[in-house]
């Protein structure tokens, strides 16, 4: 589906979560109220270029002028949103448009969508399935919005079966990314790389050392010319880069893989190798003293709490706190905040969420930094009877920030970056919904419990220290 977003004419409010849903790949329409046409050029209240400023941040952006033309370009904007690469499309309807008289029944017929693009020819077909048939090491890394697809499940088992590793990529640590284990100590081996609907960008180091060997031959499989030119762009070499222009890049990626192993399967541990990297979590996280160990401990209980329900939820927003939350939680069903790294969203996420799945278990976690930018929503998820629960790693700082400018700068230099030890549990009470302070792992158990029992908007404010969030390597081999 499509969602379908409104702004009030001062819709700048709206521009850093269109480019998270452009990152992100996903079908939205905003529709921002516009000044009258009439008043162009004369100062109208909130009269702003809106297409201009929505225009990076979207698919496509235009003004509607014309009242006859209305329902014809929202499905146009619809069709836009979802065709080939999926993502935001804006509209801006003025006011003097929208308002004007116009008889029933004479709007302008609706036109046809955006085309389809088109399938790979024959030609291009076989050069694929000859590149797949050359490696010894096959990797397929699929990007947002094709890992939402029924085909990447088919692809991944097909997949193991074939002797090709298959991997989705969402997050903008990418190769770092602490939910992909130690992914990148195997992707540097691989020899032949699928990028089905996955940007070649700083997410995968541009396609260079160290993140893959400097003979490893991509194929970048999009519907965008964007993407591809990005590509070439990043590898010139001839005969590094094959590209091909599909409408359906997963599903491109399957028929050819299925072709390439119709003589014979490859035969190797790499798939293996891949999935037990990917896997791969240090047991030194559990087993070492400091402050880690209590990092993860509060996680591995909000495991247990999603665990207990058959229907689970889980919303992980956040630097630091909400990378080692992507690295140490599972669920049936699991938002993150995308390829844009954009935070802030995670409380709108779970009411969204509630409003979509009564009888979930909902669990948002999150850093303090993020609870800063909607923590009020929970007035909203109060006043609309949608209840779900927030754990916040409070650290009373901006840690993803700390810990880059202790990286590139010192200890000494790490300034600007310092909150409040805000009670944000005490904030929730306030409003009326459930709150509770935790500061032990036996804390949050029990916090977990009375905030599900409560059937509340629900706060529980961790008391977390400022560990970076982990960069996992060295993963066991296999045999």
């Amino acid at each position: 589906g499509v969602v379908l977003v409104t702004a009030a004419p001062g819709f700048t409010n709206c521009l850093t979560a269109l480019y998270v849903a452009k990152m992100a790949e996903s079908p939205v329409v905003l529709l921002s109220g516009d000044s009258a046409i009439g008043t162009d050029g004369r100062g109208a209240f909130q009269e702003l270029d809106q297409v201009t400023m929505a225009g990076p941040v979207t698919r496509r952006s235009w003004r509607v002028k014309d009242p006859r033309t209305i329902r014809q370009d929202l499905v146009r904007a619809v069709a836009l949103s979802k065709a080939g690469r999926p993502g935001p499309v804006h509209l801006s309807l003025p006011v003097d448009v929208v308002e004007a008289e116009h008889p029933a029944g004479q709007f302008l017929p609706v036109e046809k969508g955006p085309p389809a693009v088109v399938s790979l020819s024959a030609e291009a077909e076989r050069d694929l399935v000859s590149i797949l048939r050359s490696a010894d090491r096959l990797l397929l890394i699929a990007g947002p919005s094709a890992m939402r697809s029924a085909a990447f499940r088919e692809l991944q088992e097909f997949g193991m079966e074939a002797g090709a590793a298959v991997v989705g990529m969402e997050s903008p640590r990418g190769l770092n990314d602490p939910c992909l284990g130690a992914f990148a100590d195997v992707a540097a081996r691989a020899d032949v790389v699928v990028l089905a609907g996955k940007p070649l960008d700083s997410t995968l180091n541009f396609g260079a050392a160290p993140g893959f060997q400097p003979q490893c031959r991509f194929v970048q499989i999009d519907a965008d010319q964007l993407v591809l030119a990005q590509a070439h762009r990043n590898i010139p070499e001839d005969g590094r880069l094959y590209q091909a222009t599909a409408g359906d890049a997963i599903r491109t990626a399957l028929r050819c893989l299925r072709m390439a192993a119709a003589g014979a399967l490859w035969k190797s541990t790499w798939p293996e190798e891949v999935r037990s990297a990917v896997e791969y979590r240090p047991q030194a996280w559990r087993l070492a003293a400091g402050p880690q160990q209590h990092t993860v401990g509060v996680l591995d209980a909000v495991q247990e709490f999603l665990d207990a329900g058959d229907d689970s939820i889980f919303i992980a927003d956040g630097g630091e706190f909400g990378q080692w939350a992507q690295a140490c939680i599972t669920a049936g069903k699991r938002v993150i905040n995308g390829t844009s790294g954009g935070i802030g969203g995670a409380i709108p996420f779970a009411i969204g969420a509630r409003a979509a799945f009564p009888d979930a278990r909902i669990v948002t976690v999150a850093g303090d930094g993020t609870m800063g930018f909607h923590a009020m929503e929970f007035d909203t998820a109060l006043r609309y009877n949608l209840p779900f629960l927030a754990v916040i790693g409070n650290d009373a700082g901006w840690n993803a920030e700390i810990q880059i400018q202790i990286r590139r700068f010192g200890p000494s230099r790490a300034v600007g970056c310092d909150l409040w030890p805000t009670r944000y549990d005490r904030m929730v009470e306030a409003l009326g919904g459930f709150g509770r302070h935790a500061e032990t792992v036996s804390d949050v158990r029990h916090s977990l419990r009375e905030a599900w029992d409560s059937r509340k908007p629900a706060c529980i404010d961790v008391k977390v220290n400022r560990t970076p969030a982990p960069i996992v390597r060295n993963p066991p081999p296999v045999h």
